[in-house]
């Protein structure tokens, strides 16, 4: 498992090179595609993945999610304002 949202995700993109998969709706998950791998958990913290826009009671919509490069992420919010987000 790769990660969780409530509704659903909106969007799901790979990253060019395959090493990112980035999932948003209810914030962002950016998982790390390597080995080992570890599944997503409620409320953990690991390196193989990150979190944006999910903390309980502070959720950040997303209508879209672009890669720029392969380290680098445009994150379009519900309310139409661009965040660069680099990984």
């Amino acid at each position: 498992m790769i990660g969780d949202f409530y509704g659903d995700p909106d969007i799901g993109i790979i990253s060019e090179d395959e090493t990112v998969c980035a999932m948003a709706g209810c914030g962002v998950i950016l998982y790390f595609i390597k080995e080992p791998f570890t599944e997503w958990e409620y409320h953990k913290s690991n390196n193989q993945w990150i979190e944006w826009g999910r903390e309980i009671g502070k959720e950040i919509w997303v209508d879209n999610i672009r890669f720029i490069n392969t380290k680098t992420i445009e994150i379009l919010t519900e309310n139409k304002e661009k965040i660069i987000l680099n990984i």
